[in-house]
């Protein structure tokens, strides 16, 4: 967790020597600071919401990236807390860099976003624009091609240095925070790419990472009639593929990869009935497309119907094209698109006698129709989100057994869209006290209640929990212990981790509160793997302390996660550490400190499943 940053005027020159690289940085950058919560859920929306909240979810990944030595990071779109992101001096200078930590890394707008933040009104020309970006850390403006646009941003820093809006400091500091990572890059060595390491690329062994990927992030979403695994070659001899994931003409190839996946078509990349003939070459297999996520069409309903009705089981495969889900495609509605609910209401009306597993391919949570009533039509479901180059093997060894699921839903699953924002979405959420008080529907296991909407056909309770995932298997949870358990004057920094710059983020990360050691069971006959989850609650009639809790508690919180495999009947214990990053929050003087109080610490399967609970009180 240790890192050695730039002080302000070193000379970039030395950045190589004195600063190394640091450790990789994701693959990808995270996504920008409340881009998940804009208005009407719009690209480039307006995020309005209390410092709270952004401080204790939306800036999190931030203080933790920075605090780990990530290199670069992109503001969003957006005006957050009615400020555009890329002229805010407060977020970028203020506190990612100075109460962050994260110093010397750069900066890069979106694209042509510098010049975008003009339109929102709060600069009279291009020139102020650019020079407010300066002021606020910006350092650098991701061009979207050349234009006159972009080559008038050539004059905008000029013109801005000359009226005095901007300084040369501004300017040498932004190109320093530049330089710097180009020398920790080793670029000024080694400018260019050594052409050899193209036969790197898609080796076995990434292969195989993409394989475990898919495999492990899959979820068992229902299997209500036990439908799953299926007997391929046995009892199952022929089987349907329907849906537009099955072929590449469909978009299927597309959809497997996801959106920013460019590769050219170079990279082998096998659809559902290719990875199931490989697996099973002797069952008979039928292809048809039977409806698009992107038109409305049903010419290709009836041969859908047909080949349903002449198999065996009918796998399937529907979700979200790349016209339906990704950036700059917003949508109002979480039905699946285009006809695909129309193929699945044909398939259930008029092949009933036939098993149909629901395979989801798609980029967010979907809903189905009034009520969702179809899934309970279906003889098993199964989200496989964008999985990726060897996602359709993954699936083809889930659906078959070879492989247990094993997967967790990492958000709560709305019944419909209405629902968002609400008590049912997004799970971790403060106590209500109308919610408490009302007495319209049972409380939950947490005391949680779900306030019922009127005159609705949907159930005011998640469709899925967070943490949700099924498996072939059965897991018996036999204790819980905690450990390690002191007063938070012994925490560094006294428990309180903001205020103290860059090193008070690196200790919440680095510093375990407790850890929590949880002993289950494989009490089935199938081998397999659990995501044991461990979450904290503070019961408000127990508070630790005189004057009981500063601010208004989650429901329950997740504050550790682990995953053990087991074979079938053996047992085994997951050390959880609960680390002061995840236990942490933010006080009344928005200070992030660990609280004293008495928790109750639970171990289970998915969020709303305590199986097992164990008192802890944290001291002063």
């Amino acid at each position: 967790m240790r890192e050695r940053r730039a002080k302000s005027g070193f000379a970039c020159a030395n950045a190589a020597r004195l600063f190394p690289a640091p450790p990789d940085p994701p693959s990808a950058p995270p996504p920008p600071t409340g881009y998940g919560s804009a208005a009407g859920g719009l690209n480039g929306g307006p995020f309005t919401l209390n410092n709270r909240t952004l401080f204790e979810h939306f800036f999190r990944p931030w203080r933790a990236m920075a605090a780990v030595g990530v290199r670069g990071v992109m503001p969003s779109h957006n005006a957050v807390l009615d400020v555009p992101m890329h002229l805010n001096k407060w977020a970028i200078n203020g506190v990612l860099r100075s109460e962050f930590g994260f110093g010397n890394g750069m900066t890069v707008s979106d694209c042509n976003d510098i010049g975008a933040s003009f339109a929102f009104g709060v600069a009279s020309n291009l020139t102020q624009v650019t020079a407010r970006a300066m002021r606020a850390g910006l350092d650098a403006d991701l061009q979207c091609g050349f234009s006159n646009a972009t080559a008038s941003y050539l004059k905008w820093i000029p013109d801005a240095l000359a009226a005095g809006l901007a300084t040369v400091d501004d300017l040498k500091t932004l190109a320093g925070h530049y330089l710097t990572q180009k020398f920790a890059a080793g670029l000024f060595d080694q400018p260019l790419t050594d052409e050899s390491w193209i036969s790197r690329l898609d080796a076995p062994a990434h292969r195989q990472l993409a394989y475990e990927a898919a495999a492990q992030s899959i979820v068992l979403l229902a299997n209500a009639k036990g439908a799953l695994p299926l007997a391929f070659g046995g009892a199952v001899k022929r089987v349907a593929m329907i849906g537009p994931m099955m072929t590449e003409q469909s978009g299927g190839r597309d959809n497997m990869l996801g959106s920013y996946t460019l590769d050219n078509g170079v990279i082998e990349v096998d659809l559902l009935p290719t990875a199931l003939n490989k697996t099973f070459p002797s069952l008979s297999i039928s292809v048809t497309v039977g409806a698009s996520p992107d038109d409305l069409s049903e010419d290709g309903i009836a041969a859908a119907v047909a080949a349903a009705q002449n198999a065996d089981v009918a796998i399937v495969a529907v979700g979200d094209s790349l016209h339906s889900c990704g950036e700059w495609l917003d949508r109002d509605s979480l039905d699946l698109p285009g006809a695909q609910l129309a193929l699945l209401q044909a398939l259930v009306a008029n092949a009933s006698s036939t098993p149909i597993v629901l395979v989801l391919i798609n980029g967010r949570a979907a809903s189905f129709g009034p009520a969702n009533a179809l899934l309970a039509q279906m003889a098993a479901v199964v989200e496989a989100w964008r999985p990726g180059e060897m996602g359709a093997q993954a699936l083809v060894d889930i659906l078959s057994g070879k492989v247990n699921p094993s997967g967790k839903l990492a958000s709560q699953w709305a019944q419909n869209v209405g629902q968002m924002g609400s008590g049912a979405q997004p799970w971790l959420q403060r106590r209500v006290a109308k919610w408490v008080a009302n007495t319209r529907s049972a409380p939950d296991a947490d005391g949680r209640v779900y306030d019922p909407y009127i005159a609705t056909q949907f159930s005011s309770l998640p469709l899925f929990r967070f943490g949700h995932g099924l498996s072939y298997t059965t897991w018996s949870y036999k204790s819980i212990t905690v450990d390690g358990v002191g007063p938070i004057s012994g925490l560094p920094g006294g428990g309180t981790f903001s205020g103290r710059g860059g090193a008070g983020y690196r200790d919440a990360l680095a510093t375990t509160v407790f850890t929590a050691h949880v002993t289950l069971c494989n009490s089935g006959t199938v081998d397999g793997a659990e995501v044991v989850q461990l979450y904290a609650r503070l019961p408000p009639q127990d508070l630790f302390g005189p004057d009981g809790l500063p601010i208004v508690p989650h429901w329950k919180r997740l504050v550790g996660y682990g995953r053990i495999a087991l074979a079938a009947g053996a047992c085994g214990t997951l050390d959880l550490p609960a680390i002061a990053d995840d236990f942490a929050l933010y006080d009344d003087a928005m200070v992030l400190r660990v609280l004293p109080a008495a928790y109750i610490i639970s171990a289970g399967g998915r969020s709303d499943t305590d199986l097992l609970a164990v008192n802890v009180t944290l001291a002063a």
